[in-house]
């Protein structure tokens, strides 16, 4: 047995962005390793100029989560103006910036978040890089920044409730933590079949297996990711 960290994630709105191209900013269908790495670095007040930190966490921690409510899509046509730069102007602020324009120079993007979407995240630790669960969890329940899920828009809904305990994998881990029903009454009800993702650390066999290119390598621009595999399938609600 080992001792696995597990939380629940609820957002109104999240945003847990893939790889982007053009004007599409698409939403995964649950936090990305990226995300709650994020997630839980600036819990403990780890910076993102720390990237060897980061590196260190994501490294360090193995990573399951069960979708408890699927949530709706949304999305969002989003314009911000632009400033061309001008040869003999130099504005002191975005205000003055704007007003040396002649025109509208919008960039345009289409942002897709989820709305009212659970989760259930575990972590473990699979190295020594890793901080120690407890640790964590104290940290998600006192966090140093501010938390937010996917963009600083998207705060989250309901306090995390971490726990650590011991468990055979992190499939006991997770059937040890239904969901708070009593918050939400849209989760997912017990005996459900719900979708579960997660990394190496157990033999069930997963119904698909896909490349994901969302462990942090560099926080700063620009970001730069490597990739993993991702199990995924099926898990009974509890």
């Amino acid at each position: 047995m080992r001792d696995y960290l597990t939380f629940h994630v609820y957002g109104p709105l999240c945003a847990f962005g893939g790889i982007a191209v053009g004007v599409m900013r698409g939403c995964e269908s649950g936090p990305t390793k990226s995300a709650v790495i994020g997630l839980a670095a600036g819990a403990m007040g780890i910076r993102r100029s720390e990237e060897q930190m980061h590196r260190a966490m994501a490294e360090g921690l193995g990573l399951a989560l069960r979708i408890d409510a699927e949530g709706e899509p949304l999305r969002d046509f989003h314009t911000v103006q632009t400033v061309k730069p001008a040869r003999n102007a130099a504005p002191a602020t975005r205000a003055q910036a704007l007003q040396c324009n002649t025109k509208d120079t919008p960039l345009v993007s289409l942002r897709d978040y989820l709305c009212d979407a659970a989760f259930t995240v575990c972590l473990w630790r699979r190295g020594d890089s890793a901080p120690q669960l407890a640790e964590l969890a104290h940290a998600l329940e006192r966090p140093v920044f501010v938390p937010y899920l996917g963009r600083k828009s998207c705060p989250p809904g309901q306090l995390f409730e971490p726990r650590v305990a011991p468990h055979e994998d992190f499939l006991a881990a997770l059937t040890a933590r239904p969901p708070r029903r009593d918050f939400f009454a849209a989760m997912a009800k017990a005996g459900e079949h719900v979708r579960c993702f997660w990394e190496d650390e157990t033999g069930q066999g997963p119904h698909q297996i896909e490349v994901r290119r969302d462990v942090p390598v560099v926080r700063t621009d620009p970001r730069r990711f490597a990739q993993r595999e991702e199990k995924r399938g099926h898990v009974i609600m509890p």
